[in-house]
């Protein structure tokens, strides 16, 4: 069990983990350009039943006259449907169509832009999942007579 653990945990990190924090990472040293916010509103009934509230924005931005358009704040990445409600009206607030904004884009792949740089919690919240299944997979890998739940399965 241990060694199936492990395995899915490393997989897991070199699949998506260590590209997501790289890639954070190397956004500090991305060079930006100035964007147009096309679309800056929020969605009041996002999510399964409607009780969730999403960010749509999206901008435009040129690199070496090539017009580029994404969405999201953060890596293209879209937004995630969420119950609080008080950053997606500011944000929305502080960017309405029409505004400028500084844009950051990946220097080899300039389709890959954001509104802002480095990591942020979601970043710190996957690799915290990372270590703590890596440790779990330690010890049922290393311990396994201290686990108790393998009792239930002899």
């Amino acid at each position: 069990m241990g060694l199936v653990l492990m395995g899915i945990t490393i997989m897991f990190a070199s699949r998506a983990v260590v590209p997501y924090f790289q890639l954070a990472i190397e956004s500090k040293e991305w060079p930006s350009t100035m964007g147009y916010v096309t679309q800056s509103e929020v969605d009041e009934s996002a999510g399964e039943f409607g009780n969730k509230r999403r960010l749509l924005f999206t901008y435009r931005y040129e690199v070496n006259e090539v017009l580029y358009h994404n969405s999201g704040r953060y890596m293209n990445d879209g937004e995630t449907p969420q119950r609080a409600k008080g950053g997606l009206y500011r944000f929305a607030e502080a960017h309405p169509p029409g505004d400028s904004i500084v844009i950051y884009y990946n220097p080899y792949e300039p389709g890959q832009a954001t509104t802002f740089t480095g990591t942020y919690w979601l970043h710190w919240v996957i690799l915290g999942l990372c270590i703590s299944f890596a440790c779990l997979s330690i010890a049922l890998l290393f311990f396994p007579h201290k686990v108790k739940f393998r009792e239930y399965y002899r």
